[in-house]
Order: C-alpha cells, then structure tokens, then sequence
C-alpha cells in the first residue's frame, strides 16, 4: 500500500492566542509561507483566550483566511486548544504558539513523520538529537526541573511535554480533548499521559527553537501547573 505524500494532507492549525499582539500577524505571516511553499491544504485556527491587549484587533485586520474563536474570559491554553480542536476539519491537528519562538519549518518534519509512520501523535522535543534549541540558560534548567518533577509524578515516557509544537491524527485529538480537565499548562501532560494509557503510539520529533520575543511561563502559571501536576497524579495512580 502507497503512503500519501504529505502535501496531500488537510492539516488543522490550531494556534491559542493570549496577550500576543507584537508578533501574532508576523506568525500567520510565516506559517502561511511555510504551509503554501509545502504545498499543504489547510485552515488557521486562531483561539484567542480573552486577550487584553489588541491581540484581536490585529488578528480581525489580518489579510488571510482564518477562523477567529473569540474567548470572553482567559480560561487557560489548554482550554483555548480544546475549543479549537472542536472546529478543526483537517486530516491532522498541528498545534502550534503563537510567540513564534519555534520555526514553522519544524511543522513539516513532523507532519512528514505521522504521515510515515503508525503514530497518532507526534510530539515536539527540545531533547531529540536533531534539534537545535537557542535559549538561555535558566531557561533550559527550569525546563529541565519540570521534566523531571513530571517524569517521578506520572511515570510518562515522552521527554518533552511543553514544548509548543505537536502534531495529532484528527481522531485522535478529538478524542483526547473531548474530556480535558486541565485548563492551563499541564493539560499537554494530562493528554499525552491519556494517550499513552490508552496505548497510543506517540513518537517524538526534532524542533528549532529561537528564544527571540519576551514572554513564557511565568510563576503564578508555574505554580498553578505543579497544582495542576498534583491533581493529574491523584486522578492517574
């Protein structure tokens, strides 16, 4: 049986969008570059999860097709994913941030991976041997920590939960998300735990990262993963 080539594919780009007015057109700008040199069909979701600067302002003035869900009230990114898996109509979901510290090119490495392979998901690593990661680092180290408190709290195998580009077959997020309690930053390992328990083939895949606009995880929203962590641990023993 022939493998379809991976411009055949309708790809879902799911982008969760909080306080990124500086860099979100420049995003759409560069992935639509990327995706159309490729030769992919496919849709820009972006869910916005009640920005308080002009983030939708910019995105509403953006000269490119694109599904805009406009969140009342900041509900967490894993919330604003969710909503935006719900609309996907695509072959595959790519969830992708929006601060484009990661380049869009790593989107088709691991599209082309999924489409060759069995995998129903593909996940980003800062850790595979091909990557190439451009960050401080303190940076580095608290990605380290997090690992690391995650690997002992949930026993999962995947080295890299965080990092803001993943890959899913339609049916597979679909299905993943359709239950999500973790609204915030721990939803990807409440997720990628799910799947691995449910016997999911889950590979990992090389990403280019460029630390080059501010922003991240702060330590209010750190706090509130490791609480997030906790009660995933308590759910999953």
């Amino acid at each position: 049986m022939s493998v379809n080539r991976p411009n055949e594919m309708f790809l879902s780009i799911v982008i969760p969008l909080y306080n990124k007015h500086g860099v979100i057109q420049e995003t759409v700008e560069r992935l639509s570059r990327v995706l159309t040199d490729a030769e992919f069909r496919y849709e820009l979701i972006i869910v916005d999860d009640g920005s308080t600067d002009q983030s939708v302002a910019v995105v509403e003035e953006i000269e490119h097709e694109l599904k805009l869900i406009k969140l009342m009230i900041n509900s967490g990114k894993g919330f604003a994913v969710k909503q935006g898996i719900e609309k996907a109509q695509g072959d595959l979901v790519v969830v992708f941030d929006a601060d484009l510290d990661i380049n869009p090119k790593s989107i088709i490495c691991l599209v082309e991976m999924i489409q060759e392979s069995k995998h129903q998901i593909i996940v980003s690593s800062k850790y595979h041997p091909k990557s190439s990661i451009d960050m401080t680092f303190t940076r580095k180290q608290i990605g380290l920590i997090w690992a690391r408190i995650m690997k002992l709290a949930t026993g999962i195998s995947v080295s890299d939960t965080q990092t803001g580009l993943k890959v899913y077959r339609i049916e597979t997020a679909k299905h993943l998300f359709s239950e999500l309690q973790s609204n915030r930053f721990a939803f990807e390992v409440e997720v990628l735990l799910k799947a691995e328990r449910l016997g999911l083939s889950v590979g990992e895949g090389p990403v280019e990262i460029s630390r080059q606009f501010k922003g991240g995880v702060g330590l209010s929203d750190g706090l509130q993963a490791i609480k997030d962590l906790f009660v995933i641990w308590k759910t999953n023993r």
